[in-house]
């Protein structure tokens, strides 16, 4: 990963209202998501990427959902660090027009900082008094960490998680049912906060692992809970997701433009892959995306017991 970083003379903390400043980044067509936001990275007339934008307290990233290349801004008092994993050739040109834009103009932006948030109050969430911050991991990170963060407490505790995955609010609610726990998800613009109360112990139910909707892939990942080992690749291939014992492959680039989770061995029982909207299982999900390119990661869950 390579970075540069700018010395600057006004608030940096301007980058972070992207709905103001997102001209400074060389965006075009921005628009708020669930949460988070995408937008056309434009680097010549007839060259651009449809890319998925994500922010945080201090920083903010541009990621092309293919792996393509992400871009990463750091700020810290009076500098902005930027940071550029991906293809070689992009590089120059699209870091070098982003620098001058915000050399030049960055001090004519407002400071002030906007947001906006969906109007989704409810005492329930005020109530809880521990929280934790698992924003920036992506699946199966998130879920992994949640886990860990439920699995210890005790009956009548209740916390807040903040987290920014794609998939949370399909897989989350899932895994804390499962754990006793009740939960509600409020809207936050940039992520989303989850409240979990828990109201019994578990009894978790003896089933055989399936792929086929998330109810089903957060059950799976109960069981095969423990991240043995991550992967980067930059060319995808069936022969990365066998696996010298029974495990769960999760492979996606950052940016999400796929994401695949397979079931299996040495020998593949089930393939799930989600790509540009539609779902694909098995061979079908292998022809849509054998010899893609662009970075992505390959974790690799097993079981505990």
């Amino acid at each position: 990963m390579e970075s540069e970083v700018l010395n600057i003379d006004f608030d940096p903390s301007t980058l972070l209202d992207l709905e103001r400043s997102y001209k400074l980044l060389s965006l075009e067509n921005v628009k708020r998501l669930e949460w988070g936001y995408e937008g056309t990275v434009k680097i010549l007339k007839n060259i651009e990427f449809t890319c998925f934008i994500k922010k945080q307290d201090n920083s903010l990233k541009i990621l092309e959902p293919y792996g393509k290349f992400k871009i990463t801004f750091k700020i810290n008092n009076n500098k902005i660090e930027i940071n550029y994993d991906g293809i070689s050739s992009l590089k120059n040109i699209l870091i070098n027009k982003i620098i001058i834009l915000i050399e030049k103009y960055g001090k004519y932006f407002s400071k002030s900082v906007k947001r906006e948030l969906k109007n989704n109050i409810n005492i329930f969430k005020d109530e809880a008094e521990v929280l934790e911050d698992i924003r920036g991991l992506s699946c199966p990170l998130a879920e992994i960490s949640l886990l860990k963060i439920l699995e210890n407490m005790k009956t009548g505790e209740k916390i807040e998680v903040l987290s920014d995955c794609v998939a949370s609010t399909k897989i989350f609610p899932i895994i804390a049912k499962e754990l006793g726990f009740i939960s509600q998800a409020f809207n936050m613009g940039d992520y989303v906060s989850f409240i979990f109360l828990k109201i019994k112990d578990p009894k978790l139910p003896d089933f055989k692992v399936c792929l086929k909707n998330y109810k089903r892939i957060a059950l799976s990942i109960l069981k095969y809970n423990k991240i043995e080992k991550i992967e980067e690749y930059s060319k995808f291939s069936q022969e990365l997701l066998y696996y010298d014992k029974d495990n769960i492959t999760v492979a996606s680039p950052e940016g999400r433009g796929w994401f695949l989770i397979s079931y299996g061995n040495e020998k593949l029982k089930e393939i799930r892959l989600e790509y540009e909207g539609l779902t694909f299982f098995n061979d079908a999900a292998i022809s849509v995306i054998d010899g893609l390119k662009g970075k992505f990661r390959v974790y690799r869950l097993v079981s505990l017991n």
